[in-house]
């Protein structure tokens, strides 16, 4: 289902345009590989989600729309967690999505 993310690959690698309007967040995992997770057509349930995302010798792109507030909660063992978002928030809510990132030999990318 579309308004949930659950992803994993290894090996391999995964394109994923999520344009849910009703997106209630999930988990994604690349094991030798990588992940281009792309959210700017989407819109989140209740204005906020969680994502979970992890990338084990392999990498993952999270590309956001600029008006979302992103929180992201990294941890890294000899990778990296870039949080390259940039926010052009007009609203008084925003859009709120959580990201808790985790990255061992690997890299995890936030941006626009």
């Amino acid at each position: 289902r579309e308004d949930d993310l659950g992803l994993f690959t290894m090996f391999s690698g995964i394109n994923r345009r999520i344009e849910s309007q009703q997106f209630r967040g999930g988990r994604a995992s690349v094991i030798f590989g990588g992940i281009d997770l792309d959210f700017t057509g989407a819109q989140l349930a209740g204005g906020e989600a969680t994502v979970e995302v992890t990338a084990i010798l392999g990498g993952m792109d999270v590309r956001v729309p600029r008006n979302w507030k992103v929180e992201v909660d990294g941890n890294a063992i000899l990778g990296g967690v870039e949080d390259k978002h940039k926010s052009e928030i007009k609203e008084e809510n925003p859009p709120k999505l959580y990201i808790r990132a985790t990255a061992i030999l690997g890299g995890i990318d936030i941006k626009n």
